[in-house]
């Protein structure tokens, strides 16, 4: 072959070349738009018309939540619920997708009581997974509340929600608990904040820049499975699917990469004090148990200025008096302050425990006949 000749065909195979990246990066272009496209339509329709479980029938927590159309809140309660019965309980939610009674006008004519507000936010602990409507500390609270001042209407709205992190309750706490105009934030603090979320959305990312979509379209990846409500999968079977398609394990896609972690949870701390501070609202980060990482979010929270309450001494108490000896965590696990060893949800007892202590804690500091005679004077 003459030095012409091979000039000819290297310029040829160059050429090959620079076409076929040329079609793979269109295709890589023409599948991004395509998966863009998808979860709009996905999205839309997921929040159009969600499937509602039937009134006394047994449902999942991917049955009971919907896909939220804040992208930092990821999914909420769906509204309306009725008697559904989760995790052998009954729950229902207001027309707010909140496990509350329905609110009402702060200025009704029906009932003219001074008003003063309560916004709980939280995960399963603080939502009562494991036990009926009506028996979580925030009832509790409001029970109390309502006897120890009957000349004020208390209201107390719990926007709690299983597998909920700080930052998802944050975002939960802009978007819903300020129209609420609260008096009192009281905000749960457990061990898994700092874990993604427990649902992710089901759509694919089509900025992700750490994937392929034209390699995974020749790989022929199998669908997926396990979605227990439109739009969204939980995060074990993403994580599943992906250990499986790319080979490198991750707990959560990467657009959730900044909303789970110390970093993302002191920083939704101080934005919730912000608020607070602004609104000239209490605020209080209650933990019920020091378990794991909880003494040391418990320690961001108060470095960030936000007040503590930790229900962990009256647990212990409690425990070793059922038990006659000194508090462990097996003792704990088969209390009677949990649902069931397996889960250790708190049980109707702990729940009763913790809404005595966060009375007590606000009757004791003088909050609560102030916050009364603020109330009657607005």
């Amino acid at each position: 072959m003459t030095a012409s000749a091979r000039i000819d065909w290297w310029k040829r195979l160059l050429l090959v070349l620079a076409m076929v990246a040329l079609a793979l990066l269109v295709g890589e272009v023409l599948l991004r738009v395509r998966t863009h496209v998808h979860n709009r339509h996905m999205f839309a329709r997921a929040l159009s018309k969600p499937l509602q479980p039937m009134k006394g029938g047994d449902a999942t927590l991917g049955e009971i939540i919907r896909l939220s159309p804040d992208d930092r809140i990821i999914y909420e309660l769906k509204p309306g619920l009725v008697d559904v019965r989760y995790e052998g309980q009954l729950v229902s939610t207001n027309s707010l997708g909140i496990r509350s009674p329905e609110p009402s006008p702060k200025h009704s004519t029906l009932d003219t009581r001074p008003v003063v507000t309560v916004v709980g936010l939280g995960d399963g602990g603080m939502f009562g997974q494991g036990v009926a409507d009506g028996q979580t500390y925030l009832d509790g609270l409001r029970q109390r509340l309502a006897m120890h001042t009957p000349g004020v209407r208390w209201d107390v709205w719990n926007t709690a929600v299983p597998g909920y992190n700080t930052a998802m309750e944050v975002a939960t706490y802009e978007t819903k608990g300020l129209a609420l105009q609260p008096d009192l934030v009281v905000l749960g603090m457990h061990s898994d904040d700092y874990d993604p979320p427990e649902f992710v959305h089901d759509g694919d990312d089509a900025l992700d820049p750490e994937r392929s979509f034209v390699f995974e379209l020749f790989r022929s990846l199998p669908p997926r499975k396990d979605l227990d409500t439109p739009g969204l999968v939980r995060r074990s079977t993403w994580a599943r699917e992906n250990v499986s398609a790319r080979g490198s394990a991750s707990s959560a896609p990467r657009r959730y990469h900044h909303a789970y972690g110390p970093a993302a949870l002191r920083g939704a701390l101080e934005r919730l004090h912000g608020l607070t501070v602004r609104d000239g609202v209490r605020c209080i980060a209650l933990a019920m148990l020091d378990d794991h990482e909880v003494p040391a979010m418990m320690d961001t929270a108060r470095a960030v200025g936000l007040e503590t309450l930790h229900a962990q001494p009256h647990i212990e108490q409690h425990v070793a008096k059922q038990f006659g000896r000194p508090f462990s965590w097996m003792d704990y696990g088969t209390s009677a302050l949990v649902v069931h060893p397996a889960g250790e949800h708190p049980s109707v007892a702990q729940h009763a425990l913790v809404a005595k202590l966060l009375f007590e804690h606000l009757r004791d500091t003088g909050w609560i006949e102030e916050s009364a005679r603020k109330a009657r004077v607005r």
